[in-house]
């Protein structure tokens, strides 16, 4: 758990340091980095963050399966999660006529980041395979 920790706090400092670049550019020029441009390269450079924050997630869930009461309320939250993508379809099919636009955009940030949603079940399911196996 150690060495888990360990990841996260490189991956936070690496991340720390990639977003510190771009916030020094946003305060030097501030007009320029307001365009389309610059949100397309911060929203690839948060994927990319995201990118690296799972891969001690990987790590966590391989040395988690193993207890089982914390890996079967990991397995319920991952679940309620990944239901919630269904809900927010629905929201989202619903339009602004019957629902706030904040809530729409919540939804729609909550379906952006469901491949990554749908990753961490995959590697789950390896996880408890392995534990099962074991």
């Amino acid at each position: 758990m150690g060495l888990v920790a360990l990841g996260y706090a490189a991956v936070s400092v690496v991340a720390a340091t990639l977003l510190y670049g771009p916030h020094l550019q946003e305060l030097k020029y501030p007009a320029e980095t307001s365009g389309g441009m610059w949100a397309a390269g911060d929203a690839l450079l948060y994927v990319i963050i995201a990118c690296c924050f799972m891969v001690p997630t990987v790590f966590l869930i391989w040395v988690t399966a193993r207890f089982e009461a914390f890996y079967t309320a990991y397995s319920k939250f991952l679940l309620g999660l990944n239901l919630s993508a269904s809900v927010c379809l629905s929201v989202l099919c619903l339009g602004e006529n019957y629902v706030g636009q904040s809530l729409i955009t919540l939804c729609l940030y909550r379906l952006l980041w469901l491949p990554f949603t749908i990753v961490g079940m995959g590697i789950s399911r390896l996880g408890a395979m392995h534990r099962s196996v074991t």
